[in-house]
């Protein structure tokens, strides 16, 4: 119980960061994640619903890669998109850490960009994994309302 209630609390810490961010991974959202799949939820004239409760911010890579996916809680879509992620981006994650030390002591040139662009990507492999960790340790408690409200409380502190 009160490692659920600490993913909870930590989810909810980690949301509050930033107020356009995915609520899976923390890359800016540009799409709604359905939490339950609009194939699954239709009305009776065939309308989709699209209420808070029902859906959370998602970026591209994320919406896309959940899909109609049936896992119908914010903590297991991103478990899911965790295991996904660290499959795809395993590489990148491998990456050994450059600390602006070493990128001096490289000549200035091609290597020396690759260097600090494979760098770059490599941090925000790492950032997105460890938010995708946090919300996925979440458990069944973490509700899109949840989510919702965290934005929110970021939007009002100007984050």
């Amino acid at each position: 119980m009160a490692d659920t209630v600490s993913g909870y609390m930590a989810a909810i810490a980690v949301l509050s960061l930033d107020s356009a961010g995915c609520a899976y991974c923390g890359l800016p959202a540009e799409h709604y994640d359905h939490i339950v799949p609009r194939s699954y939820e239709t009305n009776k004239r065939g309308y989709f619903t699209s209420k808070r409760e029902l859906v959370v911010p998602a970026c591209a890579e994320c919406n896309i890669a959940l899909g109609d996916r049936w896992l119908p809680t914010v903590a297991g879509r991103a478990e899911w998109l965790l295991e996904r992620f660290r499959h795809k981006y395993q590489q990148d994650l491998r990456l050994p850490k450059w600390d602006k030390y070493d990128l001096d002591e490289l000549r200035p040139g091609a290597f020396r960009t690759d260097t600090e662009l494979v760098s770059a990507r490599r941090d925000v492999a790492r950032a997105r994994e460890a938010h995708m960790r946090v919300i996925a340790q979440a458990g069944s408690a973490l509700t899109a309302l949840d989510v919702w409200e965290a934005l929110d409380a970021a939007e009002r502190q100007g984050r």
